[in-house]
This record gives structure tokens, C-alpha cells and sequence, in this order.
């Protein structure tokens, strides 16, 4: 995908869309408050409803949008996100010795949950499990090595397969370049060992192929989650995935191949097999699936538009 690269719009352009906008609204028939209520009550629900008319206007299609099946599957009913207070308390036991001390400051940044995020999730640090673990290189060669950490560490703690034990070398796994990316920046941008990350486990993308969930992500303001960051959610939220007919958790932010002289055309995804054992292993990109659903973070923050 190219979205990065693209140039942005002038000014001159901005300022003919708000005339057009601001004529298009007088023209409507709103009262005043009406208006107001619009703002401060949906304005959300308005940033997001013009970005999609103004990619449609300017053709922009997502072009794995036929990659999609509806879906039914959802979360199970004991499933409640945990505070990030209640988190840390589940890691400071996994992890000896990590940094905690400026995730509360971390969450208090966000004054309210994005419309796209379900939860406030607390992540290692690659590079911090990394250090107590002596990786080296964990966005590259290492990153195999520190999934392989965080694997057994679900082993411990329920019953677990990993179907690509032994199949997670650098050769066969990689972060998504766009991943990569913004982790390595919220590293670069955060004190302490861990990060926080406002994200969602599936819901939002349930149905879609991991490959549309990716580029349909990138395009609002969200990154496509590596299995780093869904495989220790799912360490302090075990409730998340405990049945079969529960929605299986895709992880867009990874690359994967079982050649490691092929394509990387597959990802990997946390599923769940009979008699509650959770599973992990890989499939194709292209596989749009009504039992599945891409795990995605919000970038930035997304604040309430001004009134």
C-alpha cells in the first residue's frame, strides 16, 4: 500500500472545500440548535461521515472491499475490559523488573475512549522484554524470539497450541512495515517499559479479509495490530476468546509465510478449538471469513470536535 506516500492537498484546495462545506450547511435547514446539537452530541459520527464522502468523491476504493462476508460472530458475554490498573497488576507478575510507572500519566492522555477502540490496552515494550530476556534486534531478527516469549507465557496460564512452534524465524515472521513504524515511534515517544494502546479485538473488522481490514485501517487514522500486542491482550483478558462461535482474532500487524522462501501472503490469528483450547497459527490474507475479525489501534487521539 501507498498511503503514506501520497501528496496532500493544497491549501487553495482546503480552503474551496470549506466554502463548498460551510454553503452546503446553510442550505440544509438547521436551526441554530440544531446545529449545535450535531457538534457536540455527533461529532464524531460527522468527521468520519465526510472523510468517507470525500474518498468517495475523489475515488478512492479500497480495492480488496469485495473481500468481506457479514458476520454474526461477537464477543462472549464474560468479556470485559480491564482497567489499566488491573492489567498491570497481571503483567508485574509475568514481567519482573519492567518500568510501570508512567502508564497512568499513558492513560490519562486519552480523556475519552475513541469510537474505534473497545479498551485501553497496556503493551510491553518490544525492546523492554527484549532487554530482560537478552534479544537482540527485536523489531528484526529477534521479533520471532519475543513472540515466542509472550507464547509461552499463554501456554502457562491456560490450555494453548501453537501451531507454529518452531516456525517463527525471521525468515517466516515480520511486522508489517507500517506496524513496525509506529511502533518503534511510540517507543521512541514513551518513558517507562510499557505502552498504551487504545485498541479493538476484532469487532470493527469482523468478516473482512485481513488484507482489507489492513488498507481500510490505514485510511482512518488506525494501524493494523501485530500479534505483540493481541497476544498479550489476550493474556489479561483470557475471557476474550474462550469458545468456538466466539469471533477469532486476526492479527494484520504481522507478515507471515510458511516457506521461508516464499511470499508472505499469510498472517497470523488466535482462534479457539474444542474444548476451549486457544490456538495459533496462520492463514491467507485474501480469506474473508465470518468468524474472524482484524485487531486494530488508533493513532493520535481522537478528540471531540470544538463547540
Amino acid at each position: 500500500m501507498a498511503v503514506q506516500n501520497r501528496i496532500p492537498p493544497t491549501d487553495g484546495q482546503v480552503a474551496k472545500v470549506k466554502t463548498q462545506a460551510e454553503d452546503a450547511l446553510r442550505k440544509a435547514g438547521l436551526s441554530k440548535d440544531q446545529v449545535q446539537t450535531m457538534l457536540a452530541k455527533k461529532g464524531s459520527e460527522l468527521k468520519h461521515g465526510l472523510k468517507d464522502l470525500f474518498r468517495r468523491l475523489g475515488g478512492i476504493v479500497n480495492p480488496y472491499d469485495d473481500e468481506y462476508e457479514e458476520s454474526e460472530s461477537g464477543y462472549p458475554a464474560g468479556y470485559r475490559p480491564k482497567s489499566v490498573v488491573e492489567q498491570l497488576a497481571i503483567f508485574a507478575l509475568l514481567y519482573l523488573g519492567l518500568d510501570a510507572s508512567h502508564v497512568a500519566g499513558l492513560a490519562e492522555r486519552w480523556h475519552h475512549l475513541p469510537d474505534s477502540a473497545e479498551l485501553l490496552q497496556v503493551v510491553p515494550k518490544l525492546s523492554a522484554v527484549a532487554r530482560i530476556r537478552e534479544i537482540t534486534d527485536p523489531y528484526g531478527v529477534g521479533y520471532g524470539p519475543c513472540l515466542e516469549v509472550m507464547l509461552s507465557q499463554i501456554g502457562a496460564s491456560r490450555p494453548f497450541h501453537n501451531y507454529r512452534a518452531g516456525a517463527l524465524t525471521d525468515r517466516q515472521v515480520q511486522l508489517l512495515a507500517h506496524t513496525r513504524q509506529v511502533l518503534e515511534q511510540l517507543e521512541a515517544e514513551t518513558l517507562g517499559d510499557y505502552l498504551v494502546v487504545p485498541m479493538q479485538s476484532g469487532r470493527l473488522y469482523a468478516g473482512s479479509s485481513v488484507r482489507r481490514a489492513r488498507w481500510q485501517a490505514e485510511y482512518n487514522d488506525q494501524w493494523a495490530l501485530p500479534s505483540w500486542v493481541v497476544g498479550h491482550h489476550l493474556l489479561v483478558h483470557p475471557e476474550r476468546l474462550v469458545a468456538y462461535e466466539d469471533l477469532w482474532i486476526d492479527c494484520p500487524g504481522d507478515e507471515y509465510r510458511s516457506d521461508a522462501d516464499g511470499d508472505f501472503f499469510s498472517a497470523l490469528y488466535f482462534f479457539v478449538v474444542g474444548g476451549g483450547q486457544l490456538g495459533f497459527s496462520s492463514h491467507w490474507v485474501g480469506d474473508a471469513v465470518e468468524g474472524y475479525g482484524s485487531a486494530s489501534g488508533v493513532l493520535g487521539s481522537e478528540e471531540p470536535l470544538a463547540v
